[in-house]
């Protein structure tokens, strides 16, 4: 009888532990706050963003963030942007990454924001107060890097042609005005051919080959990609920016080289800095400068290439 009445006894005990722990009551757990951000890209796609995404959902898994990644409807309406700002803060972010190269535009964003949304900016920046960090290449370094690499492997007798479709953009007219002084300053020629849309790249390559003492640069990803489809051993094609689709025309060789910033370094850091930002912490800086890489099909899978390329995460 004792025996039964003790264990009537400890298998209430085990259902009330059982209960206890369910409800939290024993054991209670500290919930740790989800700060919810978004990422406002400048294009239509995710395309050429995926470095800078594993870098920003890196950031998210450590420090707790809710992240939403927002594309243009129509990468000829930049201005897009503006309506879909005030669209993710009506849905509760209360964090946002501004990644426009418009830095007229870049100025609006930051002026139109609410007072309480924290911004920070990947690859441009404007002087405000609004605007609490950003982060991007130094754009004086990468042209004397990408220089380089195109004297070295061209020498100094080839019509340098800096193709171009977007105006006020200013990673294109930094990095412009960089090879130009370059360029000219080692006795070659340097123009600069707008083009009124992508689509015109293969008009243009099919030309330029007929002359075959040209060397195409362009610092937009759509070009890039659209200059080294269509290119010719007769003309080299450079740029910047990466996508599986420029990684495919390297190893061909129809892209000669590229310059390939540290997305998932600058990821992870706009990320670290909205966490920062939102938890009421302190920012360690608020200005860095984007690593970066000159790639060639040569070097591409070495260690330093291939670890911004190809991050492990």
């Amino acid at each position: 009888m004792k025996r039964r009445l003790f264990q009537l006894i400890w298998g209430l005990c085990l259902a009330l532990l059982f209960l206890l722990a369910g409800t939290d009551l024993l054991i209670k757990e500290e919930k740790k706050p989800v700060y919810q951000v978004s990422v406002l890209l400048e294009s239509a796609s995710t395309n050429g963003w995926t470095q800078f995404q594993q870098g920003m959902d890196l950031a998210a898994r450590q420090y707790n963030l809710d992240v939403s990644y927002v594309t243009l409807f129509d990468e000829q309406q930049p201005e897009e942007q503006i309506t879909l700002l005030q669209r993710e803060v009506d849905n509760g972010a209360k964090g946002v990454v501004l990644t426009t190269q418009n830095e007229a535009l870049l100025s609006r964003l930051v002026s139109y924001a609410q007072s309480d949304i924290q911004l920070v900016s990947f690859g441009n920046q404007v002087s405000s107060p609004r605007l609490k960090a950003s982060i991007q290449p130094n754009w004086s370094t990468v042209g004397r890097s990408l220089s380089a690499s195109v004297i070295s492997q061209q020498g100094t007798q080839k019509q340098i042609d800096f193709v171009y479709t977007r105006t006020n953009q200013v990673s294109t007219e930094l990095i412009a005005k960089r090879l130009e002084e370059i360029f000219t300053g080692a006795g070659m020629s340097f123009q600069r051919l707008r083009l009124n849309q992508v689509d015109e790249a293969q008009t243009l390559m099919q030309g330029l080959a007929q002359e075959e003492n040209h060397v195409v640069i362009t610092a937009e990803l759509s070009l890039l990609e659209a200059c080294g489809q269509y290119a010719s051993a007769a003309v080299p094609v450079y740029g910047l920016g990466w996508s599986d689709k420029v990684w495919q025309l390297l190893e061909a060789g129809s892209i000669t080289g590229v310059v390939v910033t540290d997305s998932f370094a600058g990821g992870f850091q706009t990320g670290e800095w909205l966490y920062q930002l939102l938890s009421g912490k302190t920012l360690e800086e608020k200005k860095s400068d984007l690593p970066f890489v000159m790639v060639t099909k040569d070097t591409m899978y070495q260690d330093q290439a291939a670890q911004v390329l190809f991050p492990i995460t």
